[in-house]
């Protein structure tokens, strides 16, 4: 059984979210020069604890935070997250029980992994320039290892396309309320004999949390490519949303374009661009899901991995000017029924788990999912047994969402085929805005690419 619902404790954790935003079909570019890194799941905060819609509903909020900060508005208050907690908290239901049997429910897999939060590793990567990516909890977020320093140490990186610098923690850093920056992998003189720090300073505040610290140099390796040298962040504070020793991760590298880069200095992917390690700024990602049991995560450098597709590759231009990756949407439809949204935009973002869009669209979609409620228009629960298919249109195409990905958790874990939270969201403080920021539940059902040189996006259909 859960345990009870103490809303002092959840006030206290939950408003803080866990987050650092004319086509063509082509055959896939191939460069000689690429790498490939395996992305594998992250152990997060402990949510056992907490009834899986006040999980939700703390995703919910870091979407929120995430999306005003790729669109480049206001931070949403404080008293809109702390009431969306109260909401969830006010609407939990006083009688769970089944409704659907169409599909066999929740998976028990990512069931067992919400309660966890274990990190699931990724296979090792056979594909040049590319690094396996684990996986966290229940696709609530990815990692992968890159090599730093001399000796060469592995770090476990937040892989972020929403942002675009690198960093980790300092041999001599400290965190908000602790004197140490926890149980972690830190950079520094004592343990790399090729590391230098510099003197220009730097600070970044994500959706959720914040570092600051100096610029450094040292060696850096992603797979089979190596820079010497590069200059990149080492954080001398940190606040406990990264911290934490049940964090599982040594920092983040952003792989979103050179606008986003908060420490004037060229970004990983530039770097190797111009060292000509790759030819083309391309990252490529293949993300995984938990309940197909494949771990084959997965991020390439230079190349897209022509194992990880089929068929043609779909490409559209970047409409954003911020340095996050935008693409011109077309339909929305649910079971091939056109839900009549023209003119959205969605920002593609490794970093978010959920779909979250304008609360008329989410709306509009929920109503043609049989069994969907909510009680505010924002929230919404479906049966974890749905069969319902939601396709998003980019370049042209329909791109489908796997049934099982609409469902993010459980509203009572001991009954997989009973009501699920939804993994689409109405994002309130944003109002009539036509945005929608496609996290994960979309990204796990196709091959995405990003290419720096040239602005533009790829999609291509899984193998």
């Amino acid at each position: 059984m859960l345990a009870p619902v103490n809303l002092t404790v959840l006030l206290a954790a939950l408003i803080i979210g866990f987050a650092a935003e004319t086509c063509e079909a082509r055959l896939a570019p191939s460069p000689p020069s690429r790498v490939a890194i395996p992305i594998r799941r992250l152990a997060g905060q402990a949510e056992s604890s907490l009834h899986p819609a006040i999980v939700t509903a703390q995703h919910v909020n870091r979407a929120h935070k995430r999306l005003a900060k790729l669109t480049g508005r206001a931070q949403p208050p404080t008293h809109d997250l702390v009431a969306n907690i109260h909401r969830a908290v006010a609407n939990l239901p006083p009688a769970l029980q089944k409704r659907y049997t169409a599909s066999e429910g929740f998976s028990p897999v990512d069931a067992a992994a919400s309660v966890s939060n274990a990190l699931a590793p990724a296979n090792a990567p056979s594909f040049a320039h590319s690094v396996g990516l684990a996986i966290e909890g229940n696709d609530i977020g990815y990692v992968g290892d890159i090599m730093i320093g001399t000796p060469p140490r592995a770090f476990r990186m937040l892989m972020d396309s929403g942002s675009s610098d690198l960093w980790v923690g300092s041999e001599s850093c400290s965190s908000d309320g602790s004197s140490d920056c926890g149980n972690h992998t830190f950079l520094g003189p004592m343990s790399s004999s090729s590391f230098k720090e510099l003197t220009d300073t730097w600070s970044i505040t994500y959706a959720s949390g914040q570092v600051t610290g100096k610029l450094a140099q040292d060696n850096v390796a992603f797979g089979d490519l190596k820079l010497t040298n590069h200059v990149f962040g080492v954080a001398h504070n940190e606040s406990s949303d990264y911290s934490a020793n049940d964090i599982p991760l040594d920092g983040i590298l952003g792989l979103g374009r050179k606008q986003l880069a908060n420490q004037n200095t060229a970004t990983m992917l530039d770097a190797m661009r111009q060292s000509g390690l790759i030819q083309q700024a391309i990252v490529s990602y293949k993300i995984p899901r938990l309940a197909d049991q494949q771990n084959d995560g997965e991020i390439t450098l230079g190349a897209m991995n022509p194992s990880k597709f089929t068929g043609s590759v779909v490409t559209f231009p970047n409409v954003n000017t911020q340095g996050f990756w935008e693409g011109a949407m077309g339909a929305f439809k649910v079971d091939g029924k056109d839900m009549g949204l023209v003119n959205r935009t969605g920002v593609l973002d490794t970093g978010t788990t959920l779909l979250v869009g304008p609360p008329a669209d989410v709306k509009a979609i929920h109503a043609a999912i049989p069994g969907s409620r909510s009680t505010n228009g924002v929230d919404w629960i479906i049966p974890c047994t749905t069969t319902s298919v939601l396709s998003l249109s980019f370049g042209g195409q329909d791109w489908t969402v796997d049934a099982r990905d609409l469902s993010f958790l459980p509203v009572d874990l001991a009954n997989p085929k009973g009501d699920c939270t939804s993994a689409i969201s109405g994002a309130s403080p944003f109002g009539g805005a036509t945005e929608w920021l496609v996290g994960d539940v979309f990204l796990k059902n196709v091959y995405l690419s990003t290419n720096a040189d040239t602005n533009q996006i790829s999609l291509a259909r899984l193998s």
